[in-house]
């Protein structure tokens, strides 16, 4: 995200550069060079016309503008901080006002790297904030020391003290991306490791301790959950054990667990079902719901299965307290005599999983409607799975 965001201001960047050093002209002239090059390459490469750097060029040309009609000693000094009052309004337009400058700026140099732009991304709209407040700090300082300090001191604020915040800015955005991970592999060694990955496109973005997962309510991780139910169509539910990180003691859907690193979605489901309750899942791969959740400190993206069996289940007791089966009536009697369901807590009996897969189930007349049929053929023999 940051680099793209840096190519989107790059013909601006290349007339600050050249200017600095040529005066506004050649600036100019290298930054519509640049421009006018990379909407050729595009327009030969994907047969389009790149309308945003129409943008850049206009502001370019105002720029130089600006710069030859008010060419003394005073404007140079306040000339640094004119150019960075027009980052620091485009940034704070596109971050509080919805109009998308820098969105439609750096959204075809992200999509060359194959990922989907997500703008809405909190890492993304913090790094906005964090450029904005930035650059605004160093405008105030570069027209202060225009008016009172002396052109030595104007000289490095205008200058040298930028690229120096602006160095460790980045550093801090970027190197943690490696340090840390080096850290959790000493630190998490014999702890599970998840796949973190983008909200649009499923892709994995990396791995993590499972502890700082759960620590990390903006990174997505896949989730499967089997949900069975017997002949009396009741919902078999189990009690987590007291030593589990989230929701301990809580009633929670039938089998439920993460998505290892690597593995598909309908092979972690199979693996949870044998190991929690002992179930052999043996269905169609395609999950029959899938949705997100946000609780207070993960997100999850959940793949739920629904399926009938009068197969015994045998829980683990490392895992599982208890388990029995529930009919749609007893669910409802705990749903209803909780008031709090909509808090991040959820019920104080039962996760905010079950509740969200108990509402779809009632959404679509699940009770109502004969699960025999998709337990038993017609001839009243159990489906082969």
């Amino acid at each position: 995200m940051l680099i793209a965001l840096i190519w989107g201001f790059l013909p601006i960047i290349v007339y600050i550069v050249v200017e600095a050093e040529y005066g506004p002209i050649l600036g100019m002239a290298a930054a519509f060079v640049w421009s006018l090059g990379e909407m050729a390459f595009i327009f030969i490469r994907e047969r389009r016309l790149e309308k945003i750097l129409l943008f850049d060029v206009g502001l370019i040309a105002i720029l130089g503008l600006i710069s030859i009609l008010f060419d003394d000693e005073f404007f140079f000094k306040l000339k640094p901080a004119i150019f960075e009052i027009v980052f620091v309004v485009i940034i704070g337009v596109s971050k509080w006002t919805g109009l998308p400058i820098i969105q439609n700026m750096t959204r075809r140099q992200i999509r060359q790297t194959g990922l989907q732009p997500d703008f809405d991304n909190p890492q993304f709209q913090k790094m906005l904030s964090g450029m904005f407040f930035l650059m605004l700090v160093h405008v105030i300082a570069v027209i202060w020391a225009a008016y009172f300090a002396s052109t030595e001191m104007w000289g490095f604020i205008s200058g040298a003290l930028l690229y120096i915040v602006l160095g460790i800015w980045f550093a801090s955005q970027i190197l943690p991306k490696f340090i840390m991970p080096i850290w959790w592999k000493f630190k998490y060694k014999n702890d599970e490791w998840l796949p973190v990955i983008e909200s649009t496109s499923g892709r994995i973005k990396f791995t993590a301790p499972r502890k700082i997962v759960h620590r990390n309510k903006n990174w997505l991780h896949p989730v499967v959950h089997v949900n069975i139910f017997n002949r009396k169509n009741e919902w078999y539910l189990q009690k987590r054990a007291i030593k589990k990180e989230v929701f301990p003691g809580y009633w929670d859907v039938s089998v439920g667990g993460h998505v290892e690193t690597g593995e598909r979605i309908y092979d972690a489901a199979v693996r949870e079902a044998r190991e929690e309750v002992g179930y052999v899942l043996n269905r169609s791969e395609k999950p029959d719901l899938v949705f997100s959740i946000n609780l207070e400190n993960e997100s999850e993206l959940i793949h739920v299965y629904f399926v009938h069996s009068d197969e015994k289940l045998v829980p683990d007791k490392n895992e599982i307290m208890d388990g029995k089966f529930w009919s749609e009536g007893e669910i409802t009697d705990i749903l209803k005599a909780d008031k709090d369901l909509n808090s991040p807590k959820g019920n104080s009996l039962l996760t905010p999983a079950l509740i969200a897969e108990y509402k779809y189930l009632m959404q679509n007349d699940f009770w109502k409607k004969s699960g025999m049929q998709r337990f038993k053929t017609k001839k009243g023999k159990k489906k082969k799975r």
